[in-house]
């Protein structure tokens, strides 16, 4: 449940911090006074995107703090899972901020979450009716929801979305399989063609590279071969000259010992020189080209450079193509084998999710008849005494959340047709029908606290004391917060809240705080008559002794 909230610098609030200890609270004040800011600021805790427009002028962030106590087992399951600690005592404390710049940050017991984490925790805590959500009565996918939001219907719509996307996604597969098989076929004989070409060429890589070099080469042979020539004759002149230098040298060392050094020297040139001229005569070698050979060279290079043309620019792309058209060739012999294994795994898919989506059209029909009974009850109890609620279920194609489509319907007065809520039901009905809805399945609410903002909306009289007494026995299984005009719901209240606006050192806040005694028998009288004569003020203190036993 939740025992407390503080806010800090929010719209009028500069600073507020209430704790609550009723099963049944009220929150009543002048129109315009701030009740809607209270609302707003739970919200924005709950993860309702907020801006910096939410935060009182003069300062640079606002705070909302939110204390649960007495956590059921569905949400310490959900802090467990996502991480979130808890404390001892199993509280759980929820923080959001919104800071100038427009950033905001948010909080579970400590550590960081995100929007969609707070979102989510507030669902399993808080169920808010108000006058969108009032609105939200007249689409048939909210209405589906709302059938389904809690119990055995929850959890196999939740299979069912399962079973409904593996069942999409094994089915899409198939497709985009036999597409592909039939695309192969009708490109088969041209990947054979290609195929057969490529594997002619009998690839290998940087081949085209190497002839192109050999063939620059041989273009140049002539020029090469005269100046390798020259250079041959060259060294051949040099070695006489320095066989003529050795003989010198060895008659100088008959008289000049020291000479042993030239010689050496001298010999060790003309070695390199014989070496040099030996390589030199092997390598003009390698310029005698047959003609039949270059021309073969040069017609394998053409070839080479129209398949690097035709495969992406290079003979690596080419042997790339080859493969991949070897794989595709080879795919299309397993493709019937394929097709067959994935045809019995959409058919056991599609089995799986119609079973479950039977189930759950089964638990729809059985939560229809009790809400379309209760609900009508409910209604006759509060004013609508010829009314009749209906919920329809037809079958339609299967979606992510079944097969079902489902409509509310609603008879308002005797001799009238069963039609969608849209066209039957007025703004006022609205909540009402909303309220009735929520009391028919308390049993089976998943959520402790419920709050309803003007859900008094379009009644009064003795109407508006069924409603007071109809929240009184949904507090009595859970926690209940009433925004109200009348006093006939206010009076009902275990825990009453006043909201006024004030001004304080010239600024206008909100200041909320509880009221009992007189103070409350006061804010009753106003509520009935605008005024705290001794008559309202009578009439305000009989009412709370009555409905409450004071």
């Amino acid at each position: 449940m939740l025992e407390k909230i503080t806010v800090e610098n929010y719209a009028l609030i500069d600073s507020l911090d209430l704790e609550f200890d009723g099963n049944f609270s009220v929150i009543t004040g002048e129109t315009g006074s701030g009740k809607s800011i209270l609302l707003g600021a739970l919200e924005l805790a709950l993860g309702k995107k907020g801006d910096k427009s939410a935060i009182r002028e003069g300062k640079d962030e606002s705070t909302v703090t939110l204390l649960f106590s007495s956590l059921p087992k569905r949400v310490l399951k959900y802090l467990d899972e996502h991480g979130f600690s808890t404390s001892g005592d199993d509280s759980l404390v929820i923080r959001r901020k919104i800071k100038e710049n427009g950033r905001g940050s948010g909080y579970i017991n400590g550590s960081v979450a995100s929007l969609k984490e707070l979102e989510e925790i507030g669902s399993l805590l808080i169920d808010i009716s108000s006058q969108h959500s009032y609105q939200k009565l007249l689409d048939e996918k909210n209405e589906l929801m709302m059938l389904d939001s809690t119990g055995k219907c929850k959890e196999l719509r939740d299979e069912v979305f399962e079973c409904y996307h593996t069942y999409k996604g094994k089915k899409s597969e198939l497709e985009d399989l036999i597409e592909k098989r039939e695309k192969g076929r009708e490109e088969r004989d041209y990947n054979e063609y290609l195929l057969s070409e490529l594997e002619r060429a009998n690839l290998r890589e940087g081949e085209d590279e190497e002839l192109e070099e050999k063939l620059k080469v041989i273009s140049s042979s002539e020029y090469i071969v005269e100046n390798l020539s020259g250079a041959k004759e060259a060294i051949s002149g040099a070695s006489g000259y320095i066989e003529s230098a050795s003989g010198y040298l060895k008659k100088a060392e008959r008289k000049y010992p020291d000479a042993s050094e030239f010689i050496s020297r001298i010999e060790s040139i003309s070695i390199d020189l014989e070496d040099v001229n030996e390589s030199i005569k092997e390598r003009l070698g390698e310029f005698e080209f047959d003609e039949r050979e270059v021309e073969e060279m040069n017609e394998r290079l053409s070839q080479l450079q129209r398949i690097r043309k035709k495969y992406g620019g290079s003979i690596e792309k080419a042997m790339g193509k080859r493969d991949e058209l070897k794989l595709i060739l080879g795919e299309e012999e397993s493709f019937e084998e394929k097709v067959g294994e994935l045809e019995r795994e959409v058919s056991k898919a599609r089995e799986k999710l119609s079973k479950v989506s039977e189930e759950l059209t089964k638990k729809r029909v059985e939560r229809a008849k009790v809400l379309s009974k209760k609900t009508t009850g409910y209604l006759k109890r509060l004013g609508m005494a010829d009314a009749e609620f209906k919920v329809e279920i037809e079958e339609k194609e299967f979606s992510p959340d079944g097969k079902d489509k489902i409509s509310f319907l609603l008879k308002a007065n005797h001799g009238e047709k069963m039609l969608p809520l849209s066209k039957a039901a007025s703004g006022g009905e609205l909540s009402r029908i909303m309220l009735s809805i929520k009391a028919s399945f308390i049993d089976s609410e998943d959520v402790d606290t419920m709050i309803f903002d003007e859900v008094d909306s379009g009644v009064g009289g003795k109407t508006a004391s069924d409603v007071g007494s109809l929240l009184s026995e949904i507090a009595g299984k859970r926690q209940v917060f009433a925004i109200t005009h009348l006093a006939q719901i206010a009076s009902r209240g275990t825990s009453h809240f006043l909201v006024e606006k004030k001004k304080e050192k010239e600024r206008t806040v909100t200041r909320i705080r509880k009221i009992k005694g007189e103070e409350r028998v006061e804010e009753i009288a106003r509520l009935l008559s605008g005024e705290k004569s001794e008559l309202a003020l009578s009439h305000a203190k009989s009412l709370l002794e009555v409905q409450l036993g004071v």
